[in-house]
């Protein structure tokens, strides 16, 4: 069986939806830490600090954080060492590279524009664990899932932060 399309769903990250691409370029910084230090590095795509969070020591991760593309930084993570836990917390490194991607207002105002629309990472390359094969239809979609989680996060803190204010407001009020 194949991967459940809702019908209004953003099923490539092309065009008007790039941005929602781990290859869209943006410079950001991600905490990182190295040898219990709390140190903020800039990145110029989640691609690279997705692929640089696999190394396992500190040369290969600047070796790929510092690649001129992200689908270079993809080719060099793939001749690092890779840490041991890597496929233990691989989802979680995708889900702090995301919200840290989309912490950038203006790409955190256009996460949120995409609701409700299910977010697809569709491809025509066989990924099927971050996003859906579109030859076969077959995939989890997990990057997909990644940006919903953090899209409705964004748009939950957003409310708890309007309704904060209108309270806030309310108790300045003079009666």
């Amino acid at each position: 069986m194949g991967f459940a399309f809702q019908p209004d769903a953003i099923k490539e990250f092309k065009d008007d939806y790039r941005f929602l691409s781990n290859f869209w370029r943006v410079t950001y910084t991600v905490p990182v830490t190295f040898e219990g230090k709390t140190h903020y590095i800039e990145f110029k795509s989640s691609e690279h600090a997705y692929q640089a969070f696999k190394a396992n020591n500190r040369k290969d991760f600047d070796y790929v954080r510092a690649a001129e593309t992200p689908g270079k930084a993809k080719r060099r993570g793939r001749e690092i060492t890779i840490r041991q836990d890597w496929e233990a917390i691989k989802l979680d490194v995708m889900m702090l590279v995301v919200q840290h991607k989309f912490e950038i207002p203006r790409l955190g105002g256009q996460l949120i524009y995409t609701h409700p629309k299910q977010l697809v990472e569709g491809n025509w390359w066989n990924d099927k664990f971050w996003g859906v094969c579109l030859k076969t239809n077959i995939g989890i979609n997990a990057l997909g899932q990644i940006l919903m989680k953090v899209r409705k996060d964004i748009i939950d803190a957003t409310h708890k932060n309007k309704a904060k204010r209108e309270t806030q407001a309310l108790l300045k009020r003079k009666y």
